[in-house]
């Protein structure tokens, strides 16, 4: 069985850095291509709170 952290493709510091990218202006298409992230992903991490993006509410 797979525990939630070996399910995790992306890291915390990555989820950040897409979030701080978006934050300065950068288009989500842009951060999909440049990332290798799917909108969806970007879009789900907004919604469930990991937007708020700062490492502490992370490791919260």
């Amino acid at each position: 069985m797979r525990t939630r952290d070996e399910k995790t493709r992306f890291i915390k510091e990555q989820i950040i850095g897409v979030s701080k990218e978006h934050k300065a202006g950068v288009p989500i298409a842009e951060l999909c291509r440049k990332q290798g992230v799917s909108s969806a992903s970007i879009c789900k991490w907004k919604t469930t709170g990991i937007a708020g993006w700062t490492p502490a509410r992370l490791n919260g």
